[in-house]
């Protein structure tokens, strides 16, 4: 096709011929000139504008409109998420609970093998990753009340000089000002420390998601449109490689995880062996790919997947290092951990928005509370977002006639 496209006589074998508009052509009549015009402009008015061409412009314009879709959802997500900076607001958890669904729970609840539960209660590890998940995206004294909230006092410290510290020296030894944000957080009765991975928040944290991962999106998107596009699976982590090696610079610019892997390496030197990973959206597709990379466990919600792009990272990683370490809550419809193609453990949760609202299944409280609500809160306190109208939770039961929206007095629980 390349070769035809550039092949002038194929061209015109193809739409014609040149008969009429030769050098030696005595006929000077206007009608023979303008004969001989006209036909010449047909020809390469269907060279430069015949129907393979359109066929690749109308490829190009699907494939952008696809780019553009990735980076305005990023953006729609950083504006409904933006004030996510202040303390998360409890009902009174000696007060209110969640008993959990009459159905079926999720089968991962409760996250025993191979994940230790952060405070010695293993019927929560599910809940407590997502709101670590969440308590990523707060500053640190808000950070630090809401933890407190939830495991209760001194039970976590959040050692921000040691985070501090590290990215001062990493940002003066790699020449960048790091856009990446994220949180040591101490559980000293386990000996175990967990690093939550800020996800987007800004403009430039959309553009970090779009570039990391667009690559993989388009790779899919082609294989849907394949015939037994399927087939191809085995070689578009090959492609996307390929295409990487064009974007090499600008991949480098927003690799986040090159200082959280940088992190979690320095914490294992220091002797550290028990470590967790967690984060949302962009924060969760950068916890995975450090998890790894640096074989930790790293617990995602609603996380791009990193299956087909796992070899655009610096190091690589390996199917079977994903398949191993790392771990994604998935809500229905929420467009964002469909992105590249999942490893092999993962939690499907629903979204009880409706229909109209999808980009709300990426929201982090929203998931949270899902899993307080069909989990059980099982002792942890709920927070004051899951009887948010728009979310449609029950309210939680009171344990001593309490009335919950007197407890969280906002609007939404009016």
């Amino acid at each position: 096709l390349l070769r035809d496209a550039f092949d002038a006589p194929a061209c015109v074998r193809e739409l014609g011929s040149l008969e009429g508009i030769e050098e030696n052509n005595t006929d000077k009549s206007p009608m023979s000139a303008w004969r001989e015009k006209h036909r010449l402009g047909h020809i390469i008015s269907d060279i430069s504008a015949g129907e393979k061409s359109n066929i690749w412009i109308r490829i190009f314009v699907f494939f952008t409109l696809i780019a553009c879709l990735v980076l305005s959802d990023a953006m729609i997500m950083v504006e409904m998420d933006g004030g996510r900076g202040k303390t998360i607001e409890f009902g009174r958890k000696s007060e209110f609970e969640y008993k959990g669904s009459n159905a079926l729970n999720y089968a991962s609840c409760s996250m025993i093998h191979n994940v230790k539960p952060l405070d010695g209660n293993q019927k929560n590890s599910l809940a407590d990753f997502a709101f670590l998940s969440n308590v990523a995206y707060l500053n640190n004294e808000a950070a630090t009340n809401s933890l407190n909230e939830w495991f209760g006092n001194g039970t976590v410290l959040n050692l921000v000089a040691n985070v501090t510290e590290f990215k001062t020296n990493y940002e003066e030894k790699e020449g960048i000002k790091s856009p990446v944000e994220y949180k040591l957080l101490e559980f000293p009765s386990q000996d175990l420390m967990v690093v939550a991975v800020r996800g987007t928040y800004n403009s430039w944290d959309a553009l970090a998601d779009m570039q990391l991962w667009s690559s993989a999106q388009l790779a899919q998107d082609v294989r849907a449109i394949l015939p037994l596009g399927i087939w191809w699976t085995d070689i578009l982590s090959h492609i996307v490689k390929a295409i990487s090696v064009i974007e090499n610079k600008a991949l480098k610019d927003v690799s986040y995880y090159r200082e959280t892997t940088a992190f979690v390496e320095l914490l294992r030197g220091k002797g550290y062996d028990n470590i967790q990973i967690v984060g949302h959206s962009l924060g969760g597709g950068i916890a995975m790919i450090t998890g790894a990379q640096t074989e930790t466990s790293a617990i995602a919600l609603s996380g791009p997947n990193n299956m087909i792009s796992r070899r655009t990272f610096i190091p690589q990683i390996t199917p079977e290092a994903l398949d191993k370490y790392t771990f994604n809550i998935v809500p229905d419809r929420d467009l964002v951990p469909r992105i590249d193609d999942l490893a092999e453990n993962y939690q499907r949760i629903k979204c009880r928005s409706t229909s109209n609202n999808p980009i709300s299944c990426h929201t982090g409280m929203r998931s949270l509370c899902e899993i307080l609500y069909t989990c059980g809160s099982n002792g942890r306190p709920i927070p004051c977002d899951c009887a948010k109208k728009e979310y449609h939770f029950e309210k939680p039961t009171s344990t001593n006639g309490a009335i919950f929206s007197q407890e969280c007095p906002t609007e939404e629980n009016k």
